[in-house]
């Protein structure tokens, strides 16, 4: 392979190698301790890009599942929504100020994955790839020679 078929190869696995995404500080809305069938949930979204890009447009889609249903406002809930997370720089997370939220619509017999998230869109930018890692090589220019007492 080409190193330009291997960039491209290597572009298309970013957000599975080097992109991770999390739903964190869940907090219960409900009145009772337990979450039941019909009552509200909320989390934040946090984005980790462990790679060497620098990101821009990050986008997250926030998805439902036949127990919940989400919304970025405890009303109407829908079956999914987008989350703009803008520019991220190489080896950065960063978490929404925003709170997703969850409405929930049947019991799940134990604990499941209610809601989901992924990364759905992204552009690659070079900077910090090309002009973060240049700089210094090692000394290469020497004078290599004996010194004799006077």
């Amino acid at each position: 392979m080409s190193f330009f078929d291997d960039f491209t190869n290597a572009i298309d696995k970013y957000d599975g190698d080097n992109m991770d995404v999390r739903l964190v500080t869940y907090q219960f809305l409900g009145s009772g301790t337990k979450l039941n069938p019909g009552e509200w949930f909320r989390c934040q979204v946090q984005v980790f890009n462990n790679g060497q890009l620098n990101l821009k447009g990050v986008t997250v889609s926030i998805n439902g599942t036949s127990f919940a249903q989400v919304s970025l406002t405890p009303s109407t809930p829908v079956s999914s929504a987008t989350l703009f997370f803008g520019n991220m720089a190489a080896h950065s997370s960063k978490q929404s100020g925003v709170w997703i939220y969850g409405f929930a619509t049947a019991a799940t017999s134990g604990a499941k994955d209610v809601i989901t998230a992924r990364i759905v869109a992204w552009d690659a930018d070079l900077n910090h790839l090309l002009n973060g890692h240049s700089g210094f090589g090692p000394p290469e220019g020497k004078i290599n020679v004996e010194i004799f007492p006077g």
